[in-house]
């Protein structure tokens, strides 16, 4: 045979054996490919890469969940499968009950070019993850941050004279109400200014996280390796910009911590974290004993304090005036109240609390209206799941169904081993009509028990995010038919069966959330003070109203948050809230 009759053979033994081959690969043996959860068409190659808008992309999912009648869909990015839960139901079965599977995280590769790496946060879920945890939950516990209140009644009281001082101007002053908590309760710094060194480190940090993009959302975390090549070549603006700023990460571990090491050098005793741990580690030092943590693992459990509380209270506070411009109504019920328990001549401290539930309702309130993180931070799934019939798939299903309520790829691409992104959509269940009626309005009175004794709705549970129930063993639900939003409401619930669902939910979520805090926010209790004590004072001290510009007419508040989900300097600008004295 000559060559031209052999190469004839080779392209046609390929012809028949290439197809065989993908077919071998591209085959689901276990057949589940068609019950995943539901979501748009993707697109070739891609995925759903281009689909996922960089904006609003909760809000996205949100309406897909409504379009796909589904509270889980599923999407895929350059072969990443990402599962979105977009009620708390699901995210508290998930999460929270079968978290043994979801406990882990995704690399976030992004994160650690910006500095984030030996963070809580973003840690993945194994033995420094167990020891950082443990470091700060022995300092923040709700017993441990009752040496704080003094604290927080000072440092709100200093604002509101502070604001008071300056015609009202109130944005500069709540953020180092926000910094100067954290800062003294993680590193034992005071801060006496608006404009000190230690605000400008942490804006210049808040700037970088809330402008670097979504967890789990940048090239590099798809394809860690690009991390090493030049921009120019990865054309990826949020690492781009993550080398750019990554000092700006760096300065906020190094440089109080440097001032701690000082001090102790120095024999000054503080009751900070870093000062505690720094002290026990320089103590097993000189015993020769071993140390159970590094010098990074303080730098990076005080630095969580920092830049997370400053972040967290900040943004709520910001969240706060806007509602409280946008909804006078309310403002005046917290007068009413406030003037009833306190009289016109002192500011409320923390024994005040259990006598104005209005003001911890205006809280809650605050916390469903506008989650901080709508998409949170990202849980990986380590085993295939199952929930409501729909798989929730370690592996990378590659999908070709050609069905519009599937996420499609090329028939040529094989599946890999990869753990799925799964995201708790805060913004959508906060906007769950099942659970809330007239979910858009901010109303604190929601939560409130109805006139015929039954339960009102229930208060929010994702915004300090979902844990794990420790004393829940994993376990999958057998594999039933495929029921995609079988369940999901259609439309506005009735009344009655709306209190029905949130009843459910209510003992759904007490029971199987707030004893699920493995993955949830071990400074939930600091914050949630915090916040308390700014917004109470505020509300006691002074009106808040619209801006008025040099015509005199009403300046229209204006939301905007960055890319980050999160919110920034000019988005203060446009909210357009100003302080009267009371």
């Amino acid at each position: 045979m000559d060559h031209d009759g052999l190469g004839l053979l080779h392209i046609a033994a390929c012809c028949v054996l290439i197809p065989g081959i993908l077919a071998f690969f591209w085959r689901d043996p276990s057949r589940r490919r068609s019950c995943l959860p539901p979501g748009p068409p993707g697109e070739l190659l891609l995925g759903h890469l281009r689909v996922i808008p960089k904006s609003g992309t909760a809000i996205a999912y949100a309406n897909w969940s409504r379009e796909y009648k589904s509270d889980v869909i599923y999407l895929k990015s350059l072969g990443q499968p990402i599962v979105v839960l977009n009620s708390t139901e699901a995210a508290v079965q998930l999460l929270g009950r079968r978290a043994t599977n979801y406990s882990d995280r995704p690399r976030f590769t992004l994160f650690e070019v910006m500095g984030w790496g030996a963070t809580l946060t973003f840690l993945p879920f194994g033995p420094q993850w167990r020891m950082h945890r443990k470091l700060l939950q022995a300092n923040l516990s709700p017993s441990k941050i009752r040496q704080w209140h003094g604290l927080q009644v000072q440092e709100s009281r200093r604002a509101a004279a502070s604001m008071l001082a300056h015609d009202g101007t109130w944005n500069a002053t709540l953020k180092r109400f926000s910094v100067a908590i954290v800062l003294m309760v993680s590193y034992g710094i005071q801060i006496d200014t608006d404009d000190d060194e230690y605000v400008k480190i942490a804006n210049d940090a808040l700037y970088v996280t809330g402008n670097g993009g979504l967890p789990a959302g940048s090239i590099v975390d798809l394809f860690p390796l690009a991390r090493y090549l030049p921009d120019w070549l990865v054309r990826d603006w949020p690492l781009k910009f993550a080398r750019e700023w990554g000092w700006a990460i760096r300065k906020l571990h190094d440089v109080p911590f440097a001032a701690v090491e000082a001090e102790v050098d120095d024999g000054i005793i503080r009751g900070s974290l870093a000062h505690a741990l720094l002290r026990e580690y320089r103590s097993t030092k000189a015993q020769g004993m071993d140390r159970s943590f590094s010098l990074n693992d303080i730098k990076g459990a005080s630095g969580a304090i920092f830049i997370a509380g400053a972040d967290t209270t900040w943004a709520t506070l910001v969240v706060f005036m806007l509602c409280m411009v946008l909804n006078p109504e309310v403002q005046e019920k917290a007068h009413a109240q406030l003037d009833s328990v306190l009289g016109p001549d002192r500011l409320p401290d923390f024994d005040d609390r259990p006598r104005l539930p209005y003001i911890d309702l205006i809280l809650q309130e605050v916390f469903r209206w506008a989650p901080l993180a709508p998409l949170g931070i990202p849980h990986k799934s380590l085993e295939d799941d199952i929930y409501k019939g729909m798989l929730i798939p370690r592996v990378g299903v590659v999908e070709n169904t050609g069905a519009p309520h599937i996420a499609a790829d090329p028939p040529w691409i094989t599946s890999v081993v990869v753990s799925s992104i799964v995201f708790a959509n805060t913004h959508a269940m906060s906007r769950d009509e099942r659970v809330y009626k007239d979910p858009a309005r901010f109303n604190p009175d929601r939560y409130n028990p109805l006139a015929d004794g039954t339960p009102g709705e229930p208060r929010p549970v994702a915004h300090f995010g979902f844990g794990r129930r420790q004393s829940t063993p994993v376990g999958v639900s057998p594999q039933g038919p495929c029921t995609h939003g079988r369940s999901q409401a259609k439309g506005v619930f009735e009344a009655r069966k709306r209190r029905q669902f949130s009843m459910r939910l209510l003992a759904f979520g007490v029971l199987g959330f707030v004893a699920a805090r493995v993955r949830s926010c071990v400074g939930q209790f600091l914050a949630d003070n915090s916040c308390w004590m700014a917004m109470a004072t505020v509300l006691a001290a002074f009106r808040i109203d619209k801006k008025h510009d040099e015509q005199g007419r009403i300046v229209e508040p204006t939301v905007k948050f960055t890319n980050g989900g999160t919110w920034s300097d000019r988005a203060v600008e446009l909210l357009g809230a100003t302080l009267s004295k009371g």
